[in-house]
């Protein structure tokens, strides 16, 4: 019975040890599809916006600066 509890004790160590071995590789091979700027549709939403009334305000102001002088 003691023989048992042992092998099995060293097939689950070395099971452990082959996945933390493994893990890494795994974790490492998804960081790099993930590696880009990491922004959600949010992100595009507030940018798109920002950038249409960026713009928008930049024309008016060449128009009104025109009509000032």
């Amino acid at each position: 019975m003691n023989k048992s509890k042992n092998s099995i004790r060293t097939r689950l160590e070395k099971q452990a040890k082959s996945e933390l071995k493994q893990a890494p590789t795994k974790k490492h091979q998804v960081s790099r599809k993930t590696d880009s700027l990491r922004l959600n549709w949010k992100d595009a939403v507030v940018f798109s916006l920002i950038t249409v009334f960026g713009c928008g305000y930049w024309l008016q102001s060449g128009t009104l600066i025109a009509i000032g002088s």
